[in-house]
């Protein structure tokens, strides 16, 4: 039926429905207040999710916590606290890291300190509160070190303490100390304390590989240890392992050893991974590892080939090596490989492109820019050559051997004669005795029959010299490197 009108005191007729709708202002405020429940509310979904995130993220990257370290009452006065030693010893932990490489994402290191958390105010939930409950429902335990120094006399001075540190994870507690402090300084003792915690908890691998690089007394030893533990528990870092172990075999010049132990690598890699599940292997570098394992072989066939005349064994050397910087594309080191086999083949043109693909892939790397300038000498690309060379000494000012030798066109014989007259010039000098170690080492590198020839040989010579006029403590330094590389003594 018809709708009736209403009549107005202004005499004009409205409808009902009309008359009962909202105005445009209450609309407005009504889609406002809509609106802003609305964007609270995806806030407040986004919020959870994005807690719920990093803690999925904080089970899969298992993290190690380092508490607080307590301190003696005259380190206190001396300003230290327990935050800062915590602090002072992730400082050493990532220092090794940095050293070796390592660029693991499955392994982090923080200081509680450092630890995320947010806390809902109403509930008093946080973030770690729930990253606890779901670790104890999965079985996850996460490895938190504590410790404290303690006085081992009376006394109490400076090195008559010691750190004690205290491990808290799955397989329960256990005690490490790097004993007494004994004359080191603080930071020396935080090094060598961060050294034994990767060794025996955090991380072996890259224990082994400071003790690889730094090339400290007994590194071999160090060295091979470390690596065949891992290599026996056929755990994640089992190919690394076997293919430090095969870098250590080439130091020595053992090529087929070194052959055997990145067949080795690539074999136990393949086993280790195929026993695992698909989730534990996405924080892995799967590729980046095959290629160091790839970079050895390479590197083993080329020099034996090399020594042994063997052009077929250097071609498959660049196979090799050409599967390794597919899997590693921005390797620069990989490319540098290439390119000394190239050169070793009498192809000078082709190794300087892959120089400069390093040099570009490396830019900050001295050595990388050195090759590139050797390799352009041998192109008869002189002025380039020097080019490349001045790069490579502004980014290492301080390297001795590359400063006086490897980014200069001098000869290996022309640059040991400099470093003798510079050792004559200045005996009491460790840096002239150094440089003549390091030109002596890439001799024996490049395998010089005459270096360990007695008594005319050029290591007996440095002896020989060092018995008259080097200080001790350099003279020990002589004297064991005599008898690390020829068995040779005073």
């Amino acid at each position: 039926m018809p709708t009736e009108d209403t009549e107005t005191s202004s005499g004009k007729t409205t409808r009902p429905e009309t008359a009962n709708r909202p105005s445009r202002k209450e609309r407005l405020l009504n889609e406002l207040v809509f609106l802003r429940s609305a964007l609270l509310s995806s806030f407040a979904v986004l919020a959870v999710i994005a807690v719920l995130v990093v803690a999925v993220r904080d089970l899969t990257r298992a993290p190690v916590v380092l508490e607080e370290i307590g301190v003696t009452e005259a380190l206190s006065k001396q300003g230290y606290s327990g935050l800062v030693t915590s602090n002072m010893l992730w400082d050493a932990i990532e220092d090794i890291r940095t050293f070796t490489g390592d660029r693991k994402k499955n392994v982090r290191i923080q200081t509680a300190s450092r630890q995320l958390d947010v806390v809902e105010p109403g509930s008093g939930l946080s973030l770690q509160r729930i990253t606890r409950v779901l670790r104890s429902l999965f079985n996850l335990p996460q490895t938190r070190i504590a410790g404290e120094f303690v006085c081992l006399a009376s006394a109490c001075t400076h090195d008559e303490m010691a750190l004690r540190i205290r491990i808290f994870s799955g397989d329960g507690t256990r005690i490490i100390t790097d004993g007494p402090m004994d004359g080191r300084t603080m930071e020396d003792y935080f090094h060598d304390t961060a050294l034994r915690l990767l060794e025996q908890e955090i991380d072996p691998l890259v224990a082994a590989r400071y003790f690889y690089f730094n090339k400290s007394e007994n590194w071999q030893a160090d060295t091979t240890r470390i690596s065949t533990e891992l290599l026996l528990k056929r755990g994640k870092n089992a190919e690394e392992a076997a293919t430090l172990l095969g870098r250590v075999a080439m130091d020595e010049q053992e090529y087929d050893k070194a052959i055997a132990r990145s067949e080795e690598a690539i074999w136990i890699g393949d086993d280790v991974r195929s026993q695992q599940r698909f989730w534990s292997r996405s924080g892995e570098n799967h590729e980046a590892i095959r290629a160091q394992s790839l970079l050895l072989q390479g590197q083993a066939l080329s020099e034996k080939g090399f020594i042994l005349g063997d052009t077929e064994m250097q071609e498959q050397a660049l196979d090799v090596l050409a599967e390794a910087g597919t899997l590693a594309p921005d390797y620069g080191f990989i490319r540098t490989a290439q390119a000394r086999t190239l050169e070793d083949l009498g192809d000078y043109d082709a190794a300087v492109e892959l120089h400069q693909a390093a040099a570009k892939m490396d830019k900050l790397d001295p050595y990388a820019w050195g090759e590139l300038g050797r390799a352009l000498l041998a192109a008869d690309k002189s002025i380039e050559a020097e080019e490349s060379f001045e790069v490579a000494r502004n980014l290492a000012p301080d390297d001795l051997f590359l400063v006086h030798y490897y980014a200069t066109d001098q000869s290996l014989d022309e640059a040991l004669a400099g470093a003798k007259l510079w050792v004559n010039d200045a005996p009491d000098n460790p840096q002239a005795w150094d440089l003549w170690l390091d030109i002596l080492d890439e001799k024996w590198f490049s395998g010089d029959d005459n270096l360990c020839a007695v008594p005319n040989g050029s290591v007996a010579e440095l002896l020989t010299v060092a018995s008259e006029i080097a200080p001790f403590e350099t003279l020990e330094n002589v004297d064991f490197y005599v008898q690390e590389r020829c068995g040779l003594s005073q």
